[in-house]
């Protein structure tokens, strides 16, 4: 599912709705965490393939001497302990999507034989001699600079050329610090049903240190942060002793910036409270008050000091 609220997120998925209908390949990049999965699996339910297959794929997690029998499968008797015929991926994914993920770190022997199959949708099965054809779309993506990687030799230019057909660069999530606290509260949904916890509240100093953090591990980060809280949190609120140990570490050394925003979280707060009492009570004041449990002289110097008018 793809969160946010920001304008740089809501320009990303923009792109991606345009995209999504159209059979174009999309190179997906971004740090690690921010959620390139997600946006690939958006991009195939979104296209008229939504019904067939969305294989996934990770580079890095298939060993260099196996990449070729894993993607375009083999027959039997290519190669010892081939003693069956066996799908490669790029075969799993007929008439839906194939997503390639890290293919920075695809070896240079493998991109030029990816690329003819990106050309020609015909690839050959390790000890076959006949090719066969594929009804895939490609989407791809990566955490590497893949034009440094192209300075360096790494990665081929006619290969990132085909697959740059469409580009989502995805943001860390400290450069969307606005969608923080909708993330937050997804994932503390999440993990509250799924280890049939009490309901929780974000007290107002995590909420200073989740957007203070710079969430180096990004999305990824945070959902397994709030995860691992939830697991530990005995209380109506999480707070900052329910958080991973470098998170405290974090705070302790960022005290004086975490306590001033959590003043502001506060107030703000606050502010929404005594603005929703108003609303409800059409303006009128003695009611306010009286909703919010508090006298009309010190609903007075709210309003005061949340500039809101008398």
């Amino acid at each position: 599912m793809v969160l946010g609220d920001t304008p740089k997120f809501r320009e990303i998925l923009s792109f991606a709705a345009r995209y999504a209908p159209h059979d174009v390949t999309v190179l997906i990049t971004g740090e690690t965490g921010t959620g390139k999965e997600v946006f690939a699996r958006y991009l195939h339910a979104h296209s008229s393939r939504n019904n067939e297959p969305f294989v996934a794929c990770n580079m890095t997690a298939i060993p260099e001497t196996l990449i070729e029998s894993e993607l375009f499968g083999y027959v039997k008797g290519a190669f010892t302990g081939a003693d069956k015929n066996k799908k490669g991926l790029i075969e799993a994914a007929e008439s839906g999507t194939l997503f390639l993920d890290e293919i920075g770190d695809l070896p240079i022997t493998m991109q030029l034989k990816l690329l003819r199959f990106l050309e020609s949708r015909e690839y050959y099965k390790v000890g076959e001699s006949s090719p066969k054809t594929a009804n895939v779309r490609v989407i791809a993506a990566t955490n590497k600079d893949v034009e440094s990687a192209i300075s360096r030799d790494e990665f081929r230019k006619d290969l990132y050329y085909r697959l740059n057909s469409a580009r989502i660069i995805i943001p860390p999530l400290r450069e969307r610090k606005d969608d923080i606290m909708l993330l937050t509260t997804y994932f503390l949904d999440q993990a509250i049903r799924q280890n049939e916890k009490s309901p929780k509240k974000i007290s107002s100093s995590v909420k200073a240190l989740f957007f203070d953090y710079p969430w180096p591990g990004n999305i990824r980060e945070l959902k397994n942060v709030v995860e691992s809280a939830i697991l530990v949190s005995d209380n109506e609120f999480l707070t900052i002793s329910d958080l991973p140990m470098n998170l405290q570490q974090y705070a302790a050394g960022h005290g004086e910036e975490i306590g001033v925003k959590a003043i502001a979280n506060l107030n703000d707060t606050e502010k929404s409270i005594v603005e929703e009492a108003l609303k409800q009570t059409n303006g009128n004041k003695t009611q306010a008050a009286k909703t919010l449990g508090i006298s009309v002289r010190t609903l007075y110097r709210k309003l005061d000091k949340f500039a809101l008018g008398t």
